[in-house]
């Protein structure tokens, strides 16, 4: 606001009052701009931070150990442009282990049915041409793998009936006709056989193969099986294996570490809720002596209240990420709650993508390439609780001491809502938890085997996008728990389905359902994987 200076008062005091309303302005003004300023800043980077996710490499790894884990997730990109395992002239590679200095054929099993195929010459080019008959003086022998698609038959059942032909219409009617019983099935009166469902589930939760497909594929074969069919029969299905549910809770409450995660699950038919309205998928990995137990659990919210429930006589450490909700489990003092070191490292990664030059994030992700690498060369050299307790207490320790001191002082420096700010404050909101792996060996550094253990039902996700019913949700959640259990165990997921409902029907006591978890049949040759 301008003034003439003609126009302004000889009145010192009301001078004095022009100018603090005149200050007054300028403050609100600065302050709105001030606000303007981070407000675009935060925009401005959250923009930056898209267009990363878009463009830029998806990988979060620091170092060439992390680059190779990284084969597993990118392989068709990465193996591009290297040498196939069997090379087009179908020659054996020799390969070399980068753990065992020794060398190992890739071939093809010997075990697969060999059909024999001879390309000969013509019969005129097998004379000489001095009239002599060339003889057979050796052979070139290849192996390509075939593939035939599977072939669909009807197994009929016949029960043969026996009778009494003397007794045949005597007034005895004591007599009656003998046939063998039915078999016990899980499946009731489906026209579908174990061996056919066993393979529509193991094709949908451990190759995110939708039913909608299967029906598709199916079809091709020359038969009708309805998606609906395999749905309700999937339901039916998982309702009568729940003994198995209860025993696993046992189980993950006899464990020394679990990590839980959780992720979308959308719903359509849900009771008080609409389609769009998102519910939850819960996965808790348990560390038992036997070895890892993975869980699913459908949930319509967020609520982590159900976990007190499930970890009701759970005593020992527990791994998540940040989410607020996980602090009911903290009330409790026989449980330590440990954080997610790979969800604080990766703030700062987004934020070093979006607040460039920043000399103190790359120290911070430095300080974790260290810590990481210490966790990884232990992995390769010493499995030894007790050693990774020394190293964690000599070398990690100092480091993780020094990240906190960096981050500390610039706690006030940065606003939280940007990306650097951010990441300080949850860094140091949970630091309690990102550190308590360094008292406790059995506690991994991360949840990253948890992250990974939920991908198979994100891929899958991508695929069939929703469940229709409800029970329909908790039926996915029980089938992905056994085919992650099967492979967690180191079994075929096909053989152990097929086993599982062979043997489910006649299971009666609680320890003829233990025998069929997966833990229980790891060490059964004819279900393990290849």
């Amino acid at each position: 606001m301008s003034f003439d200076s003609g126009s302004l008062p000889d009145d010192i005091e009301e001078l004095k009052r022009i100018i603090a309303n005149q200050n007054n302005l300028l403050e609100e003004r600065n302050a709105a701009l001030r606000d303007y300023s981070i407000e675009v800043k935060i925009l401005k980077e959250k923009v930056t931070l898209l267009q990363s996710r878009l463009f830029s490499k998806k990988s979060e790894k620091l170092g060439p150990i992390e680059q190779r884990q990284a084969l597993l997730f990118n392989e068709i990109e990465t193996l591009h442009d290297s040498h196939p395992e069997l090379a087009l002239d179908e020659e054996p590679v020799i390969v070399t282990s980068p753990q065992r200095n020794k060398k190992r054929k890739k071939r093809i099993p010997d075990d697969l049915e060999r059909r024999e195929e001879i390309i000969d010459i013509p019969e005129t080019e097998k004379l000489c041409s001095c009239g002599s008959e060339k003889a057979r003086i050796g052979e070139e022998v290849c192996e390509k793998i075939e593939y035939i698609p599977a072939e669909v038959f009807v197994r009929k059942i016949i029960r043969p009936k026996y009778a009494c032909r003397q007794c045949y219409g005597a007034d005895d009617e004591g007599q009656p006709v003998a046939i063998a019983p039915v078999k016990p099935s899980l499946l009731g009166k489906s026209i579908l056989s174990e061996g056919i469902f066993g393979h529509m589930i193991v094709s949908k939760f451990a190759d995110s193969l939708p039913f909608y497909r299967q029906e598709v594929i199916f079809r091709r074969a020359g038969i009708e099986i309805s998606r609906k069919t395999m749905a309700m029969t999937a339901i039916r299905v998982a309702q009568a294996l729940l003994p198995l549910q209860s025993l696993l809770y046992r189980q993950i409450n006899e464990a020394s570490v679990i990590g839980i995660d959780e992720t979308v699950f959308q719903v359509l038919k849900e009771p008080n809720k609409r389609a769009d309205q998102l519910s939850y998928l819960w996965h808790i990995l348990a560390h038992t002596r036997e070895g890892p137990v993975p869980l699913f659990f459908y949930r319509s919210n967020r609520s982590s209240a159900f976990l007190t429930e499930i970890l009701s006589d759970y005593k020992g450490a527990i791994i998540t990420d940040g989410y607020s909700g996980y602090g009911v489990l903290q009330s409790r003092s026989e449980i330590v709650h440990a954080g997610c070191n790979a969800h604080a490292r990766r703030k700062f990664i987004e934020a070093g993508k979006v607040v460039k030059g920043n000399a103190d994030i790359d120290t911070v992700l430095e300080l974790y390439r260290q810590v990481y690498k210490i966790e990884s060369d232990w992995r390769e050299s010493h499995p030894d609780l007790k050693e990774l307790a020394r190293l964690r207490d000599k070398e990690t320790r100092p480091l993780m001491v020094e990240l906190k001191n960096i981050i500390s002082k610039q706690d006030a420096s940065y606003n939280p809502s940007g990306r650097y700010g951010n990441a300080v404050k949850y860094t140091l909101n949970i630091w309690p938890q990102l550190t308590a792996f360094l008292d406790n060996p059995e506690i991994p550094i991360d949840n990253n085997q948890v992250e990974n253990g939920i991908r198979p039902f994100v891929v899958g996700r991508k695929n069939w996008l929703f469940a229709v019913t409800t029970s329909g949700a908790h039926a996915s959640a029980l089938f992905y728990t056994l085919i992650e259990g099967a492979k967690a165990a180191g079994l075929n997921p096909s053989l152990y389905m097929h086993y599982l409902l062979k043997n489910a029907p006649v299971a009666v006591t609680e320890s003829d359902w233990a025998a069929l978890l997966p833990l229980k049949l790891k060490d059964r040759d004819f279900l393990l994987a290849e």
